[in-house]
């Protein structure tokens, strides 16, 4: 009869106890070779502290367990994803998954960037109302360098969307542009638009709204086709 090792015996215990709200089970062996379990629960905050005050009372030498809840397993999943965190290496070993369970790496990893590109295309379209609002109000002048920022933050919008920005990075270089634009995902007159904004010297108020214009459209056709 096959004996049960103490972490299989403590994540069965756990899912009998919580049923669906028990999410992950992972025993991880660190460089120590000392076995440690991580327990993700959907549980409020004072039964999450009650679960952890018992699994961490003295149990004849089983291994350590850490206890979580769903939100902080995420924000670890997104962080590690951003290059923020690390993980402990060594071998690890997944005792239980719920059906509707935590988000994979994978998810946490796409959701994080989803996010960092709507953060970065608000950013966008805040340069864009800067530049509009200083064109109408009779500076045109001082609407370019607004206007090249909207469009730098919509392409690290882009390669965010995609996990290509790095860590830090909010605005894309005419070069990334480019490139972008190249790959048919933005109107081929965006190129255009960043290479007249790095020329500009002093813009004709008319200038200054064919560019925004330009850059307005790019936003909207690339709203469109990640919607």
């Amino acid at each position: 009869m096959r004996v049960k090792p103490p972490e299989e015996a403590i994540a069965q215990d756990l899912v009998q106890r919580h049923g669906a709200r028990a999410l992950v089970i992972e025993a991880h062996q660190g460089a120590d070779g000392q076995v440690r379990l991580l327990a993700v629960l959907d549980l409020d905050g004072v039964a999450l502290q009650a679960e952890a005050t018992r699994l961490s009372l003295p149990d004849g030498g089983g291994p350590r367990v850490d206890v979580i809840d769903r939100a902080t397993w995420s924000a670890l999943h997104k962080l590690r994803a951003s290059g923020l965190v690390q993980f402990v290496a060594g071998g690890s070993r997944q005792l239980h998954l719920a059906e509707d369970g935590a988000d994979t790496e994978e998810e946490a990893a796409a959701k994080a960037a989803r996010a960092r590109s709507t953060a970065l295309r608000g950013q966008a379209e805040r340069a864009l109302g800067i530049a509009r609002v200083l064109h109408q109000g009779g500076f045109p002048e001082e609407a370019p360098p607004h206007l090249a920022a909207a469009l730098a933050h919509m392409g690290a919008a882009m390669l965010a969307a995609q996990g290509d920005l790095p860590e830090g990075i909010t605005k894309a270089t005419p070069v990334q542009i480019r490139d972008i634009v190249d790959r048919n995902r933005l109107p081929t007159d965006v190129i255009a638009t960043v290479e007249s904004l790095a020329a500009a010297g002093n813009p004709t108020s008319a200038e200054v709204e064919r560019l925004l214009d330009t850059a307005a459209e790019a936003l909207v056709t690339w709203g469109k086709r990640v919607a």
